[in-house]
């Protein structure tokens, strides 16, 4: 069961009234003018629970039961609210927060991307790009760059360190496959949207932010490179602040800062062809929660993952010789480090910088009291122990004073 209100949208806030029957009211923006859409009055741009559907767009909220309230901000618009149970969803939509979600059970897709109801239901076809979404690794031997428009006519740039002959790049718009004839290639769309950008032909990644800082690494969503690229240099995709999915087949380096503040980043994922991995690289990237580093890196350099508040536990691999300063740094929610190698690594200065208090080291099995006397890691012996084992009585009462020590200081 569905419910359907037309609406006429300016830039006066208005309510429009539900009842308890439906849990989410969708948005369908038909007008040429951007709408707030809340579910509190009093809406304001910017709030981080009210969220902007643009024109032919479709935002969703929760109401229970509520009004919800819309308004343009600017102009005027037309639209559809579309009051419905959660399963009855009609079409793609951003919810509020940016996520992305289709659901199609009641529904049939063509292959152009309609969406038709089946008979009986109380809403309207709608046309929706459904190419990439959820993002799905493409897998087609081309170097992927998914990335999400905003804005009608931007110039997304891509900036390649080697061209190889016979080099070739679609943009994805329909225009067909070109080839590349310069290292920092650009296009014009005609219109927002999103796009899967696919190169062959090229060796080598350079710094994206060199291109236009306000348009590129803004819409960089996803990023799959074939075995093609061997090469990230220094700031590659540093600042692409949308990024949350990176996968490479045979990259073997990555340069200084390569994902540098890349705040969306889920997953990055290298293959064992990575052999060396520079300062900093992945440091500040907020939503990466784990990381495999690849068999064959032998150092962790320093600040690798500073500042990265939420990786909660990390492996470093047998061949790790030594740990750089600050490489674990303020990564706050990490407790579990799972140490392979049999000869503790040299341990830079502020490794271990403001973890947890209750952050554990797992060593290999019989190798306790090697860690717990070797230099710099006697500091840490009350956090380390053997694959296997659990922490005790005695280790958990001072880890939980040394928390109420911290808070204290904080309080401070």
């Amino acid at each position: 069961m569905s419910k359907i209100i037309p609406v006429n949208i300016t830039t006066t806030e208005q309510a429009v009234t539900l009842d308890a029957t439906y849990q989410f009211a969708w948005l369908r923006n038909m007008g040429e003018n951007d709408v707030l859409l809340s579910d509190h009055c009093g809406i304001v741009a910017g709030d981080d629970d009210v969220m902007t559907v643009k024109a032919g767009e479709s935002g969703r909220i929760a109401t229970s039961g509520r009004a919800v309230y819309i308004k343009t901000a600017s102009g005027t618009s037309t639209g559809e609210i579309h009051a419905q149970n959660f399963s009855d969803v009609p079409f793609k939509s951003k919810a509020k927060g940016g996520g992305q979600s289709i659901f199609v059970e009641p529904l049939t897709v063509t292959d152009n991307g309609v969406y038709t109801a089946p008979t009986g239901k109380a809403y309207s076809p709608v046309t929706v790009d459904v190419q990439e979404e959820p993002w799905q690794p493409l897998q087609d031997g081309y170097s992927n760059f998914w990335f999400e428009l905003t804005d009608d006519t931007l110039s997304p740039w891509l900036n390649f360190s080697a061209k190889n002959a016979g080099a070739t790049i679609d943009w994805g718009d329909g225009s067909g496959e070109v080839a590349l004839d310069t290292l920092t290639p650009t296009h014009t769309y005609s219109k927002a949207g999103r796009y899967v950008v696919k190169v062959k032909g090229v060796t080598g990644i350079d710094a994206q932010h060199t291109a236009p800082f306000t348009e590129y690494i803004k819409v960089l969503k996803n990023v799959e490179l074939n075995n093609e690229v061997i090469t990230l240099n220094n700031s590659s995709f540093a600042m692409c602040v949308n990024l949350e999915n990176f996968i490479c087949a045979a990259v073997q380096t990555v340069g200084i800062y390569c994902f540098s503040f890349c705040g969306k980043l889920e997953q990055c994922v290298f293959s064992n062809s990575l052999s060396t991995i520079f300062a900093s690289s992945l440091n500040y990237c907020f939503s990466l929660n784990t990381f495999v580093i690849p068999q064959n890196i032998n150092t962790i350099p320093a600040t690798l993952f500073y500042y990265d508040r939420y990786l909660s536990n990390i492996t470093i691999p047998s061949a790790v010789t030594s740990l750089g300063n600050s490489c674990f740094g303020y990564c706050v929610s990490l407790r579990e480090i799972h140490c392979q190698p049999t000869t503790p690594p040299t341990l830079g200065t502020t490794v271990f910088q403001y973890l947890p208090s209750n952050w554990m080291c797992y060593v290999p099995v019989g190798y306790g009291d090697t860690y717990k006397s070797a230099a710099g890691w006697s500091t840490y012996a009350d956090h380390i122990l053997e694959e296997g084992q659990t922490s005790n009585r005695a280790m958990l009462a001072k880890f939980n004073s040394a928390k109420t020590d911290e808070s204290q200081d904080d309080m401070r």
